[in-house]
């Protein structure tokens, strides 16, 4: 069968996708996944045939407007910032959704497994009749899970408004599936709740550790907790020259990085960064790969190691604990490498894993990346480089996590032609 993977989003929102299409291909299916254009080259490294959903989404994400929603500290500007965003965005989810349309038809896939930000493929099944399958890398978007309201609110309001917030977000993905639908679907009058109702009869996988996502009373049959998908990426990665003596010069090390995530003054947040990891003598490894950190000019070599980019099933089982931007991919990446961690959230959904990091008991509640200084983040550094239990539950979920994943279990959940 021909199966379309289509994802978009940051570095985080596709690699699922690519670890799943390489076990679907392994069973014999053909494969083509289709991304952001910054993202290709992943599918690429694969060998797997893609196709681009252009560059528009990613390049307001880092433009100056984006840079300051992520990073910025004024909260009445990002909200202004936000609005214009939205309106400036308006125009290229139309582009990116006529891009989806161009693609589903082009390759006329016998299934379609998508990202919860691809529009297209619940009115193209509704239409249809071919089969979707819906694969979400985070929790607390569609079905409640207890303790959390909505990703975007990422707090417990308790448990009439957590739900009512699960209620709110379901009817808004909704109705914006119903918007994009119009154009791609113009003789079909759906309704806003139709599109509800499908978007809660999906087959749907949560990419996400049973050992940190816990099936939820009251949640329907169609959903699988597959466990965190992620695929071998040393292979394509050669490390930089002094890496290997660094390594063996430190016996704790703590890994920085950001992952794809951007902020308003990058610079600044490097010095606060070295700062603080020098208040607290903590060797320190440095992924500046997205563009979040930067290597100056100076710095201490003996105590910092600056890399381009670094495979994390490489360093983490050599590092002591990491320091991140609270993605659900570095997160699980790090919890399974058995590593203390903590999180400095930037935007959406980072703000919920930095609260479930502090709730496993895996490390300290991460302070936003708006309001770190060198005075408070050197006390969560310390403490997250000095308490042993952080490490200790760190090490005793790496233990759960280890079997985590049943493919056959998930293969047979996907590809199954008697449930659309």
């Amino acid at each position: 069968m021909k199966i379309l993977l289509m994802s978009i989003g940051t570095r985080g929102d596709c690699e699922p996708f690519l670890a799943l299409a390489n076990m679907l291909r392994e069973k014999g299916h053909d494969i083509i996944c289709a991304f952001p254009e910054q993202y290709c080259h992943l599918a690429q490294e694969e060998n797997l045939e893609y196709r681009s959903l252009g560059p528009e989404f990613l390049e307001l994400i880092d433009s100056d407007t984006g840079r300051y929603i992520m990073g910025g500290k004024s909260a009445l500007k990002k909200l202004k910032l936000t609005i214009d965003l939205y309106k400036q965005s308006k125009d290229i989810q139309k582009k990116i959704l006529n891009i989806q349309e161009l693609i589903v038809k082009e390759t006329d896939p016998d299934y379609i497994i998508f990202h919860p930000k691809i529009m297209y493929a619940i009115p193209w099944h509704m239409a249809t009749g071919k089969n979707i399958r819906l694969l979400c890398p985070v929790p607390c978007m569609l079905h409640p899970v207890k303790g959390f309201a909505s990703i975007g609110i990422n707090k417990n309001l308790g448990p009439f408004f957590n739900d009512l917030s699960y209620k709110l977000v379901n009817q808004a993905m909704g109705l914006a599936i119903k918007v994009s639908a119009k154009d791609s679907f113009p003789d079909k009058k759906y309704k806003t709740k139709e599109f509800v109702q499908e978007l809660k009869s999906v087959k749907l996988i949560y990419s996400i550790s049973p050992s940190i996502l816990k099936y939820q009373e009251n949640w329907p049959n169609n959903i699988n907790i597959s466990g965190f998908l992620e695929r071998d990426k040393v292979h394509a990665w050669t490390p930089p020259a002094g890496f290997d003596t660094f390594l063996n010069s430190h016996k704790k090390i703590m890994l920085i990085s950001f992952g794809s995530m951007i902020n308003s003054d990058p610079k600044k947040t490097t010095e606060i960064l070295l700062t603080a990891l020098k208040n607290c003598d903590i060797p320190a490894i440095l992924n500046i790969s997205g563009g979040g950190l930067i290597e100056p000019e100076n710095y201490d070599k003996q105590q910092f190691f600056f890399t381009q980019s670094i495979p994390y099933d490489y360093i983490l089982p050599k590092v002591y604990a990491t320091v991140h931007h609270g993605g659900a991919g570095t997160t699980h990446s790090s919890l399974k490498a058995g590593c203390a961690t903590m999180a400095i959230p930037h935007t959406v959904d980072q703000p919920l894993w930095n609260q479930w990091i502090y709730n496993l008991g895996a490390g300290p509640k991460g302070i936003p990346i708006s309001k770190i200084n060198p005075s408070n983040l050197s006390k969560k550094l310390s403490d997250l480089y000095t308490n042993p239990r952080y490490k200790s539950t760190a090490q005793n979920l790496q233990k759960e996590m280890l079997s985590d994943n049943n493919f056959e279990e998930l293969y047979n959940f996907i590809i199954d032609p008697n449930v659309n």
